[in-house]
């Protein structure tokens, strides 16, 4: 459906706010107002985004373990791109991307996580990419990661057309 991306955002911080509270950081947003709308399944962005937020909160050590003082902090944000898509950025303040490993991020069951199967990023390259838009990762400037995925701008469908009728007839009964 042609959906408002911040609405689904916004709608799916409440979420995300649970997983937040849990891993004791902080979600913000950042929503570029009046962007046109996406044509997506909401349940499958709100599943990319889930993976997205969770894979930030796994890549930022909780308080006991911590190097620094910076907080535990996921940033969603939104904007159109130079090619007209709109794009979604999720920033998180982890312990960043080695450049050797981004390649190899959607690789199905490879993983950084001790524990992980390796599945969660290629899912999210198949939802983005089953919706015409781009997914990549690069390192946060301000420490951590940054995921952003594009989702191409939703068709308006033109108004039916009125056809014309022929003429209508009252017969008596």
């Amino acid at each position: 459906e042609a959906v408002s991306i911040n609405e689904l955002i916004t709608g799916f911080q409440r979420l995300a706010d649970i997983q937040a509270r849990r891993a004791e950081a902080v979600i913000d947003l950042d929503l570029t107002v009046g962007l046109p709308l996406v044509q997506v399944d909401r349940v499958l962005v709100e599943q990319l985004l889930l993976n997205l937020v969770r894979n930030g909160l796994d890549a930022m050590p909780p308080a006991p373990h911590r190097t620094s003082d910076r907080p535990r902090r996921i940033e969603i944000s939104t904007a159109v791109d130079a090619a007209g898509q709109v794009q979604v950025s999720v920033r998180d303040s982890g312990i960043g991307l080695p450049e050797h490993l981004i390649a190899d991020l959607y690789t199905p069951f490879v993983s950084t996580k001790p524990d992980g199967l390796g599945m969660g990023l290629a899912i999210c390259r198949s939802i983005v990419e089953s919706h015409h838009g781009r997914l990549w990762a690069e390192a946060n400037p301000a420490g951590g990661a940054v995921f952003h995925f594009t989702l191409p701008v939703a068709v308006p469908t033109a108004a039916p057309q009125e056809t014309a009728h022929a003429p209508t007839l009252a017969l008596p009964v």
